[in-house]
């Protein structure tokens, strides 16, 4: 349900083309200016999509902080950091067993909050997704009980949120430093590539 959510999501952003846009056209006697009118998307209006970027943020990222503080601190029911420490050494990360806890659960904590205020939701949402498709690809299995089903569906709802951007109600848009940089949709897919394989990179040393 959330994938097909988030795919629903992804294609309703992709499609949006602002009304405000111009198209400049020359011709011999004056400068023509054309306005792009917005394409119809059901559900895809400016404050309706705002809405639904807001939802999909907060819970995506309230259940992303939970597993996070379940490593860290063990709220939630969770293992805390010692336990987790000891499970990852089990599942083969005798060495740096302890780093991967901390890097884990830091990601998924910050990044999780990050996702639910709308701060640095770009950077949230690649360390976000490169821990969930890493945490599921070193986990094996899919089906099986205690399996990764929910990795890979976290990932996905972080990429569409990271490409699409933290919509209008975010308390981001409200810190100047941050408002100042605002990418595309193509950058911030790239970044959010670049991202996840720098996150991953640094995690698997």
């Amino acid at each position: 349900m959330l994938f097909s959510y988030s795919t629903y999501l992804l294609v309703a952003v992709v499609r949006r083309i602002r009304s405000d846009r111009e198209v400049p056209l020359s011709s011999n006697t004056a400068e023509i200016r054309m306005r792009v009118p917005e394409i119809a998307v059901p559900g895809s209006g400016t404050v309706g999509l705002d809405i639904t970027l807001l939802l999909a943020r907060v819970g995506l990222g309230l259940a992303i902080f939970a597993h996070g503080a379940q490593k860290l601190f063990g709220w939630f029911g969770g293992m805390g950091l010692s336990a987790t420490t000891q499970q990852l050494t089990e599942m083969g990360y005798p060495k740096d067993a302890g780093r991967l806890a901390v890097v884990v659960g830091l990601g998924e904590t910050i990044g999780g909050l990050g996702m639910m205020l709308g701060i640095l939701v770009l950077p949230a949402a690649f360390v976000t997704a490169a821990i969930m498709l890493y945490c599921a690809a070193i986990a094996g299995g899919f089906f099986i009980p205690e399996g990764v089903k929910y990795e890979p569906l976290f990932a996905a709802g972080a990429v569409v949120i990271g490409i699409s951007g933290p919509g209008r109600y975010a308390l981001g848009r409200y810190i100047p430093i941050i408002r100042t940089f605002q990418f595309s949709y193509g950058q911030r897919a790239i970044l959010m590539a670049v991202g996840m394989v720098g996150v991953i990179a640094a995690i698997r040393r």
